[in-house]
């Protein structure tokens, strides 16, 4: 049995100030554009809505991509739940 100590992964940080201004999503062949957004929450991210032809339906889109992470104070909470507390 080994007693060596294995080492805690280190904390990921987001590279928010590296994400590009616009994201390209494509539904069904169809293109949007999703512009960064900072969100209500804090969180940040694209953001895109728009109309979408599925076979002969017309359908309503909304997309929300978040940076993991990138809600301030978001690390915190998550240490905070895996201590219990």
């Amino acid at each position: 049995m080994s007693t060596k100590k294995v080492a805690a992964p280190k904390e990921v940080k987001p590279a928010v100030s590296k994400a590009p201004e616009h994201v390209s999503v494509v539904v069904n062949g169809q293109s949007f554009i999703a512009p960064f957004k900072e969100f209500r929450t804090g969180s940040k991210g694209w953001y895109c809505s728009g109309k979408v032809l599925i076979g002969e339906s017309r359908c309503q889109l909304g997309v929300n991509i978040i940076i993991i992470g990138s809600k301030p104070g978001s690390t915190k909470k998550a240490k905070s739940k895996k201590e219990g507390k």
